[in-house]
Formats: C-alpha cells, structure tokens, sequence
C-alpha cells in the first residue's frame, strides 16, 4: 500500500456518531478474512460518504488488521482510475478471466473512489461483478469506498440487486464538534517535538469550531496555522489562533 497510507489504523481513527456504525463494520470484516462462500457476516465491505471523511483510512486500518492476524496475505490497493485501466485491457484481450488471473495471489482488495467508474453495464459490468464475485467466493477480503451511495454512480448499480445485499453498506457522516477537537489534539501530539508551536485550548475549541467537514482541510488548516506562526516554540492563545485562521482563511 502506499506509504502515504502508513498510520491508518484503527487506533488512529477518531470515532464520532457519523461514522461509529461505518468503524465497527470495518473492524468486523477484518475478522472475517479466509471465509469461503457468502454468508450473513461476509468479506466485504462498502463504505461510502462524502470526501475526507475517513473512507480510505478505515479500508486501509481493516487491510492491516488482516496482515497482523494474517502476515502471508497479499494486500493490493487500486484507485478507480487503476482499475479501471484494468478492466478495460481485460475488455480487449476478450479474456473473460483476465483479471482473475491477473489477482490470483491477491488476498485483500481495497478498491478506492468506485464513484468514478461509472455505471457498469454491459460487457465490462459483467466482468467485473464475475471478478469481484470470483474473489469473495474463494474467501477473499474486498473493500470498496465511494463518495456515492451505492444505488448512484458506484459502478456497481447495474449489477445483480442482491450482489452487495450479502456484504457490509455504511456510510461515513462528518465528525461532530467533539470528534474534530479529538482529531486535533491526536495531530498535535503527532507534531510534538518538531520544534514547532502548540496551541492553548481555548485555541483548539475555536478551531474545532470551524464549519469544515473534510478531515484533510481541517489537518491542513492546522498545519498552516502552526507554520506561518512566527514562533518556534511556546504556545499559541485563542487570539493568536483567530488572527491565524483568519489570515490563512482569506489567502
């Protein structure tokens, strides 16, 4: 997986009521690698809500609690885009088991922005609703995310209507006030000892305050503001952090 992707783990996400039902579906099907066939609690998962929320981080956490449990599988990560790719190159050498064959070794399949692929009718919808069957029937892990819910453009609503009934569906809301002041205290203990300043916590309530649901605006905000500080050390005030966020706000 990409090293982009290195602390998204379990112990790293910050669980808030939007997405607590989403984080107990991901930790239940990593228990469930290795078993075979489709059942009531199968090896798959669809997560999908609206960008920076945490879909991609708890597809990876899930991934790596397998590998802990599991340390001879085979994980692949692939975007939309990648597999897309795929697809169509299976498409043109009209080898219906090409992509079988192409993941054979594969253990756990992390499939990410599905949105992006579009519907999938016809020739190439067959193939990939076989494939992804194919992989679930031989005890395979398959994780999808998507800012789409599943009945929308997910590449996966032209399929059989039953095909996801067998897995995991949970959508990912935006963390509430107290999970983003979660969320920023996790990161600024991240930064400790990088010579950089901390922020009081009538600083840290304000910013929590902020109307920004993407986690990944809401982290770099935080980066800007401890970044344009002129200090190197010390702690930054409420009235610091407001004149901070106002500044990088307006840039």
């Amino acid at each position: 997986m990409p090293l982009l992707f290195r602390d998204y783990t379990f112990q790293q996400y910050v669980v808030g009521p939007g997405n607590s039902y989403a984080f107990e579906a991901a930790k239940l099907t990593s228990t469930r690698h290795g078993t075979s066939g489709l059942s009531i609690f199968p090896n798959c998962l669809f997560l999908h809500g609206k960008p920076g929320l945490g879909k991609t981080h708890l597809m990876v956490a899930a991934a790596r609690a397998i590998e802990l449990e599991h340390p001879e599988c085979l994980i692949r990560y692939r975007s939309a885009g990648d597999f897309q790719r795929e697809l169509f190159a299976s498409m043109l050498r009209k080898d219906a088991a090409y992509l079988r064959k192409a993941y054979r070794y594969v253990d756990v399949l992390l499939l990410d922005d599905m949105e992006l692929l579009g519907p999938s009718g016809g020739h190439a919808g067959q193939q990939f609703h076989a494939f992804l069957n194919s992989l679930l029937h031989d005890g395979k892990t398959v994780l999808l995310s998507s800012a789409s819910p599943l009945h929308q453009r997910t590449g996966l609503q032209d399929g059989p209507a039953s095909w996801f009934g067998w897995g995991l569906v949970a959508e990912i809301l935006p963390l509430d006030r107290d999970g983003r002041v979660h969320l920023i205290r996790n990161k600024l203990a991240e930064m400790e000892g990088r010579n950089l300043p901390s922020i009081s916590e009538g600083g840290i309530q304000f910013l929590a305050e902020q109307d920004i649901c993407d986690m990944r605006e809401l982290k770099g905000l935080l980066n800007r503001i401890l970044f344009q500080s002129e200090r190197t050390m010390g702690l930054l005030s409420f009235e610091e952090v407001h004149a901070l966020i106002a500044t990088s706000l307006s840039s």
